[in-house]
């Protein structure tokens, strides 16, 4: 889910919640990011912070699933190549306070 902020309004109302198992959101500022886990907890979920080796993992799956699509952004964007040469790449999420990506999942209890 990555609805630019207004997080913090969607779970105003959670009646949304007892149909959903398992969520990943991106979160944006310090208010969603102390209020939205919060009531995620408060329903049950269990929380976990995307990682670098989560962003690894996926670019690395999604890449041979759909390798096309991947060449084709690369070509455009050279994002793999530079990282290669130069070892960065900022990932927001991962770089910057204001900005989280977070997977939870409903508790089995």
């Amino acid at each position: 889910m990555d609805i630019e902020g207004a997080e913090g309004k969607l779970f105003e109302r959670r009646e949304w919640l007892s149909y959903v198992k398992q969520i990943a959101i991106e979160l944006h500022g310090k208010e969603n990011i102390k209020r939205v886990p919060e009531a995620l907890r408060e329903e049950g979920f269990n929380l976990r912070f995307m990682t670098k080796t989560d962003l690894i993992k996926g670019t690395l799956r999604n890449g041979l699933l759909h390798l096309p699509s991947l060449l084709k952004a690369e070509k455009r964007t050279k994002i793999l190549t530079n990282y290669l040469f130069s070892k960065k790449y900022n990932v927001p999420a991962l770089s910057k306070e204001e900005y989280k990506i977070l997977y939870w999942e409903r508790s089995s209890n």
